[in-house]
């Protein structure tokens, strides 16, 4: 609001329970008083005689808000909320730990302050009350579409036991919810490879256990005990369905056309060039489609299946967390191709002939061969398919992201040369399953 009366007369409008964020650096005691507010969220500014909650912050490389903690944080909780397995993220995260022996939290209260004034009860108190909790520290969100804050919950020693995600959009909302309904179906199998969360209802978002083991070891590509809880979870959900028969091409057929619109907008890159990779990327998805001889075996996805969405477990086990974008009915490797995908890209930083070699080397694993002579999996099918639903997924969410990130770019040029590559042969495979001329199809 511009001026004290503006807002005095929306507070006013808003009847009892609201509450104020104070961007300026003027003291709004006065409108605090008022019977109507409850909390006021400011710099530092207030005088108020009232009870307070001092927080700081670790902002974005733009400088906003990243992880937002109690200044008095004994524990740097916030980094159950950051899985990185590459050096510098192991380094970061034994810089945080040093810095908070420092006092870290104390030193940046004095550069980035922000005090929550309250009447009767911090706001976030009854919200949290269901999961006992020691402290607890604030990821505020990835900006875009499905943007959520995720709360971690630790115990008086600082272990982190649950993770809240509030929703802020009606997509984020749909994500948490797909998350909930999925982990409770996967509740009823029992399990020996493959670990996950449980999930509960909380208020307007969901609450969910903490996975990550006492021991683990980082990786960044694919290893036996990956293949082994996927091989599990096949073998609890797989079915089969006639490529015209699978449940995504009216989504992939949106999405890409979400896609070629937002492209005409877009000042990011070239329309001309961007307009002919959604070509390229319909062309692709329709000879799927169309697969006239081969039945595809599906089984539930993972969905976002990465290095930072799991653990290895020093148990032989895989731990598996944020199932928001799971689904039933993909075809299978789909989570593999994923992961190899973006741990080539994201971690690895590696062109399209690095990851070309790296799926090659995925598809000689004994586990995986297993699983395509078990399944009947046609390897070269379901790697253009899973080309085919990433890039429709991903594009539209890219091309009209505000700030869009730099591995993005990475990302849409990766798979402009896969689409090359793919439609270069002439797409007897993808038509015709491996029956066809060309018995190698490189994808990636």
């Amino acid at each position: 609001m511009r001026s004290r009366a503006a807002l005095k007369a929306k507070i006013e409008e808003a009847g009892s329970h609201c509450g104020i964020v104070n961007l300026s650096d003027e003291p709004l005691d006065d409108l605090f008083a008022l019977p109507a507010v409850d909390w006021m969220l400011d710099r530092g500014v207030m005088n108020a005689d009232a009870r307070h909650a001092v927080y700081t912050w670790l902002p974005n490389p733009d400088g906003s808000i990243r992880f937002l903690f109690d200044a008095a944080l004994p524990e740097p909780t916030f980094l159950a909320l950051y899985n990185a397995n590459d050096i510098k993220g192991r380094l970061l995260r034994a810089g945080l730990r040093l810095g908070f022996v420092l006092r870290l939290p104390r030193l940046l209260a004095r550069r980035h302050r922000l005090e929550l004034w309250y009447k009767h009860e911090h706001p976030l108190a009854p919200l949290l009350a269901p999961i006992p909790h020691d402290h607890y520290a604030i990821f505020t969100g990835t900006m875009g579409r499905n943007r959520k804050a995720v709360i971690a919950l630790a115990d008086a020693r600082g272990q982190v036991t649950h993770f809240v995600k509030f929703p802020f959009t009606e997509s984020a909302h749909r994500l948490v919810r797909n998350e909930l309904n999925t982990l409770a179906e996967l509740d009823t199998f029992a399990w020996h490879r493959l670990r996950f969360p449980k999930a509960s209802e909380l208020f307007a978002g969901i609450a969910v256990t903490n996975v990550q083991p006492r021991r683990f070891r980082p990786a960044t590509r694919i290893q036996r005990v990956h293949l082994d809880a996927l091989y599990e979870l096949y073998n609890r959900t797989a079915d089969r369905l006639a490529a015209n028969e699978l449940p995504v091409w009216e989504k992939m057929r949106l999405w890409q056309s979400e896609a070629r619109e937002a492209a005409a907008t877009t000042r990011r890159f070239v329309p001309y060039a961007m307009e002919r990779l959604i070509d390229r990327l319909e062309v692709l998805t329709e000879r799927l489609r169309k697969s006239r001889s081969y039945t595809v075996p599906v089984a539930r996805a993972h969905g976002d299946f990465t290095p930072w969405n799991t653990f290895v477990g020093a148990d032989g086990r895989l731990y598996a967390y944020d199932w928001e974008l799971s689904a039933p009915a993909m075809p299978m490797l789909f989570d593999l191709f994923h992961y190899t995908f973006q741990s080539e890209v994201l971690i690895g930083h590696s062109d399209y002939e690095g990851i070309a070699r790296a799926v090659e080397r995925l598809k000689h694993q004994p586990v995986l061969e297993a699983i395509c002579r078990e399944f009947g999996v046609d390897f070269e099918w379901h790697r253009c398919f899973y080309l085919a639903w990433v890039m429709s997924y991903y594009l539209p969410r890219y091309l009209t992201q505000i700030n869009l990130h730099v591995q993005a770019y990475w990302l849409i040029n990766a798979w402009s040369a896969a689409l090359d590559e793919v439609l270069s042969q002439d797409g007897t495979e993808v038509q015709n399953g491996i029956k066809g001329k060309n018995k190698r199809l490189v994808v990636f």
